[in-house]
């Protein structure tokens, strides 16, 4: 299997609402590529109240939490505030096929804010040939 073989990394745009942060509903995105999940990073749009942590979970029932990646965003964070977290090396959990489901997802926010942020995603060739 090449990695970024002439293919540019993908980059899904997320941004949660404060109604879904503070029920920790997360956010859902299909993935466009096959590759590896390489990079989460957040920023605060609205200040945070009561912090909690951001992972990324994937899999039909996103029963597949993505290892080592997770992002801690404090209480009291203020809007601006950016955090970045990536996954354990060479984890087996990072990787994503095109149409998976991946979940953004939220634990322990509560009361105020609002985040946005990206998940970088390493295209991978699987079948060995270039796709164009």
């Amino acid at each position: 299997m090449a990695l970024n073989a002439g293919m540019p990394d993908t980059i899904l745009i997320f941004a949660i609402a404060q109604t879904d942060l503070v029920a920790n509903t997360g956010h859902e995105i299909v993935s466009p590529v096959d590759g590896y999940i390489y990079e989460l990073r957040t920023i605060v749009q609205d200040a945070i109240t009561t912090g909690g942590t951001v992972t990324v979970k994937t899999g039909d029932a996103l029963a597949n939490t993505v290892a080592g990646l997770s992002v801690a965003i404090a209480s009291a964070a203020a809007k601006g505030v950016r955090a970045v977290g990536t996954p354990t090396p060479k984890s087996t959990t990072r990787k994503v096929s095109k149409g998976d489901r991946i979940q953004i997802a939220t634990a322990n926010f509560a009361t105020a804010g609002s985040i946005r942020g990206y998940l970088k995603i390493a295209a991978a060739d699987t079948d060995g040939v270039m796709p164009f």
